[in-house]
């Protein structure tokens, strides 16, 4: 992609992430949406789309909470 295609980069980046979380890589995923939140922050990307990565992320944070409780971690872990 080029390297002026900034919008379209992040989507990449986003459907990437995403689609680490259906290869069972939850972590993963998640310091990757933490990472383009934090590249996008700096670019100065749009704001709906800064918000869809925070909703996203929210959403695996809380997946991956629930998982650790289900998995009898305790309380302060998740």
């Amino acid at each position: 992609m080029p390297a002026d295609a900034g919008a379209e980069r992040f989507r990449v980046r986003l459907a990437a992430a995403n689609a680490r979380m259906y290869l069972g890589e939850l972590p993963e995923r998640l310091q990757d949406l933490d990472a383009l939140l934090t590249d996008m922050g700096k670019s100065g990307a749009d704001e709906s789309d800064r918000r869809e990565v925070r909703g996203t992320l929210a959403g695996g944070q809380y997946y991956a909470a629930w998982l650790m409780r289900l998995e009898n971690a305790p309380t302060e872990e998740w």
